[in-house]
Formats: structure tokens, C-alpha cells, sequence
């Protein structure tokens, strides 16, 4: 005789089955759920927080501690980064910039933004400046009561905030982190603009979220208990309800539920919509709501998804009119506008440094218009492209710019502006095989004069000045190659 295995207990096991599962399937929901609007809350926060300060922060105020933060870091040559918060050399740097913290300016605006954080009551609001061309991250004024970054503090740039470098009026779009030291955290930042539209700085807003965490733990925890409680009745009432009528479809459901656990991906499930039962009871009722909270589930899903989709579609927007707005489509390399916001910026460095070393390099390509009319702009544009790539093999260490239909400027940088006459001989060199290449049609032996100018602070206002000479001795060369060959 087969051991017995009593209807109720087996009523009992397969109830506690489908609520285990059930219960799961619903904390994972709400665990998700809750923690994702409580992000999007408090990311919405900062965000709404740091723009509302970039707005009403005094701009002069702001731009007179800036230059004099700046003023200091530029003629600092042993920056020490917050990592090293608390060493000697961290302090000895830090106290460069104590003349800073004492100026009537610097403690007007941190008694401004400390109104903020007190009216808005947030960890920290603070200023910064971004040095893009050394990649770090720079404290002007700090709101916190305790442990604020002094002014002049420096922080490398987060890899999640490295769009910035290439495009400063993002700003810091809100990102949460948790550490050991700050717990939970929200960051947004928000660009300063001048008068003039220009980014002058960022306004920073931290939020802790440690409190929300600490709540949302200990909901989840009322909530497995309340479920765990909803358990025990079930069980009790199935102890009751012992009837072949209630076991089947119990056991039907359980299937589903557990199928729906062990299988879910993330994505549209269908699991209890294919479930039939009709038993004329609150066992189909359950049944019905039970599809109808999948299909709300999908809906959910569905809409989730869409939104995501159509925000990576956004982003791929804007990251190909970013590409096209800055580089040129014919070579890949930066266009005129592109040339444009790299000048200005030099210019703005300038300004504050008048010891930068940078040069400028005029290439033009030779009988463009003859290539056009004889073999067709195809070939022109070829010719183009051709150039372009020996200019670029040269100059690797230095961003390279075309102008104009055959004009390309290169802003000499680093070792490409310390061996400045090797460079053009080798690029002379190639422009003379690629002239004299038997192998090649005519229309692909590219001709090209270049001509380049090295900053002098002593004869040179800007970067206009080191265009104009570096122009002239381009067309000096032109006009002696064409004499040459003439």
C-alpha cells in the first residue's frame, strides 16, 4: 500500500508554494518599483536644485574667486589631488588658497549657497570649475558646514561625467553612488552661464539618500513580514477548504507562478493569461485578478521599455548632430566650427596664462580647382581625403582642423609642437613621393604647401596673431613651389 499523503496537507504545501512564489514575484516588484522612484525623485531634486543655483548665484562674485582660484592653480606646480586629503603636501597645497577663503566675495557666495542648502535642506551645494584640458574637477566654493573642499581642491573627472570635455553645457547629468565614507549619494550639477552665454563654471548639489535607503529597508521588511502574516492565514484557511474542487487549480496557479519566477526575464510574460479556470468561486477570482495584475505588469513593462528606447534614441541624436556639428564630413577631422570653440578656448587660457606654448600649422592643398575641373570634384575630394590622411599621420599628438575647401589648420601641441621642424620635413617628404609616385594616376599626386608660427607673448596678442604668420609663410611657400615649377 502506497504511503498516504493527507488532501490537506497537500492543500497546505501547494497554498504555501504559490504564496512563496507570489510573495516573491511581489518583492522583487516593489523593490524595484519603489527604489526606482525614489531614484528619479531625488535625481529630479538635484537637478531641479543645481539649475535653480546656477541661475541665482552671483555671476561677478563667482568669476572674481574663480580667476583668483585659477590664478593660483595656474602658477601652482605640485597640484595635489583630494586623494591625498590630509597629507602634508595636501595641505601645504591647499594653503596656497587660504587668501582665497578670506576674500569678502568667497564668503559672500558660500553664505548664499549655505541659505540654500539650509532652505532646501540638502547635504551640499557647491561651485566648481572644470579644467578640461588636464581633466580635473576644481572646487571654488564649498557650502558644506563640515569637511568642505577648500578652494583650489581638485578631483578627477568621473568617467561618467567625461562628456563634458567635449561638450561643457551638459553639465552633470544626476548619478547616485554609494561609498563607505558619504553612504548613499545623488549628484547633479548644472552649468553657469555669463552674460555672454558662456560656461563660466557649475553649480553642484549633493543629496543623501541614505535615510530614504534606511526607510525603504525597513518598509520592505514590514512588507515581507505583513506577506509572511498573509501566508499563515492561507494556510489556515486551506486547511479548511480540503476539497478536490480548491487542489486542482491551486496546483494549476502554483505551476504558472512558478514558471513566471523561474522564467522571468525582465520582459512580456503571459503566464497566467493562458491559465483556465472556472470554478465559479473565489479561486477564479483570484485567477482573474491574477491576470489582470500580469497584464497591468505588461503594460508596465511595455511602456518601460518604449520610454527607454526612445531615450536611447535621443541619445543616439544627439551624439551624430554632436559629431556632425564638430567635424568635418569629408575627412573626420574637426571642421571650422569646431576650430572656432578649440580658439576660443585657447584664447580664454591665454588669458590667464600668457606662458602656453602652442604653435600653428598652415597646410593647403596645391591645384585643387585644376584636379576639379580635369578629373572631376570626385577626385577633388579624394585628393582632399588624401591629404587629410597625411596630415594626420604626422601630426598625431595635435588637433588637426579643415577650414576651408582645401585648408587645414593644426594647433601644435605637446611633442608635435617640440619637434615642430622635423615634423614638417617628414611631411614634406611625403607630399614630395606622393608627387612624384609614378604608380599613381595624376589626379591622386598630392601637392600641398604648409607654413607654421610658434606663440611669442612677446609679439603675439592671440591666436590670430600665430594664424597670420603661420598663414603668410604657408603662401611664401606656395608661391615659391609654383615658381619652382613654372
Amino acid at each position: 500500500m502506497k504511503p498516504i499523503f493527507p488532501i490537506r496537507s497537500k492543500t497546505i504545501l501547494l497554498i504555501i508554494v504559490f504564496a512563496l512564489v507570489l510573495i516573491t514575484v511581489s518583492m522583487v516588484m516593489y523593490i524595484r518599483v519603489i527604489t526606482g522612484q525614489n531614484d528619479d525623485r531625488y535625481r529630479a531634486a538635484a537637478a531641479d536644485l543645481s539649475e535653480t543655483v546656477a541661475r541665482i548665484v552671483d555671476k561677478e562674485k563667482y568669476i572674481r574667486v574663480r580667476d583668483h582660484v585659477l590664478e593660483i592653480y595656474d602658477r601652482t606646480e605640485n597640484k595635489v589631488m583630494s586623494n591625498q586629503w590630509g597629507s602634508d603636501e595636501w595641505n601645504e597645497y591647499t594653503a596656497l588658497f587660504s587668501e582665497v577663503e578670506n576674500s569678502e566675495d568667497f564668503i559672500t557666495l558660500r553664505e548664499s549657497i549655505r541659505n540654500v542648502q539650509d532652505v532646501n535642506s540638502v547635504d551640499c551645494v557647491y561651485l566648481s570649475y572644470l579644467d578640461a584640458k588636464n581633466e580635473r574637477f576644481i572646487y571654488i566654493v564649498d557650502g558644506a558646514y563640515e569637511d568642505a573642499c577648500p578652494p583650489g581642491c581638485l578631483d578627477e573627472v568621473f568617467d561618467i561625467n567625461r562628456g563634458l570635455l567635449e561638450d561643457p553645457t551638459i553639465g552633470f547629468p544626476a548619478y547616485i553612488t554609494d561609498t563607505e565614507e558619504y553612504g548613499w549619494l545623488v549628484t547633479a550639477g548644472a552649468p553657469i552661464y555669463s552674460e555672454s552665454g558662456e560656461v563660466i563654471g557649475y553649480s553642484m548639489v549633493d543629496i543623501s539618500m541614505q535615510e530614504v535607503r534606511d526607510t525603504q529597508t525597513r518598509s520592505i521588511v514590514r512588507l515581507l513580514v505583513y506577506l509572511l502574516i498573509a501566508v499563515l492565514i492561507i494556510c489556515v484557511l486551506g486547511i479548511i477548504i480540503i476539497n478536490r474542487l480548491i487542489v486542482r487549480p491551486i496546483r494549476i496557479l502554483t505551476d504558472a507562478a512558478v514558471n513566471y519566477s523561474k522564467n522571468y526575464t525582465g520582459g512580456k510574460n503571459n503566464y497566467f493569461a493562458n491559465v483556465d479556470i472556472n470554478t465559479g468561486d473565489e479561486i477564479e477570482a483570484l485567477s482573474e485578478s491574477i491576470k489582470q495584475m500580469e497584464n497591468e505588469l505588461n503594460t508596465r513593462i511595455e511602456e518601460l521599455t518604449s520610454t527607454n528606447e526612445k531615450l536611447d534614441e535621443s541619445r543616439h541624436e544627439v551624439h551624430e548632430m554632436t559629431i556632425l556639428a564638430n567635424n568635418d564630413g569629408l575627412t573626420g577631422v574637426g571642421n571650422k566650427t569646431s576650430y572656432n570653440n578649440y580658439v576660443a578656448s585657447l584664447e580664454q587660457d591665454l588669458r590667464a596664462n600668457r606662458d602656453i606654448r602652442f604653435g600653428i600649422a598652415m597646410v593647403d592643398l596645391n591645384y585643387l580647382k585644376k584636379i576639379n575641373d580635369t578629373y572631376g570634384h570626385e577626385s577633388g575630394d579624394a585628393a582632399i581625403i588624401r591629404l587629410s590622411h597625411i596630415i594626420c599621420s604626422v601630426f598625431a599628438d595635435s588637433p588637426i582642423f579643415r577650414i576651408g575647401g582645401d585648408e587645414f589648420v593644426i594647433v601644435l601641441k605637446n611633442h608635435d609642437y617640440e619637434h615642430v621642424e622635423e615634423l614638417v620635413e617628414e611631411f614634406e617628404k611625403k607630399i614630395t613621393a606622393s608627387t612624384v609616385d609614378a604608380d599613381l594616376p595624376p589626379q591622386d599626386r598630392v601637392s600641398a604647401a604648409i607654413g607654421y608660427a610658434l606663440f611669442d607673448p612677446e609679439i603675439d596678442k592671440g591666436v590670430s596673431d600665430v594664424f597670420k604668420r603661420a598663414d603668410e609663410e604657408m603662401y611664401e611657400n606656395k608661391r615659391n613651389f609654383k615658381g619652382k615649377i613654372e
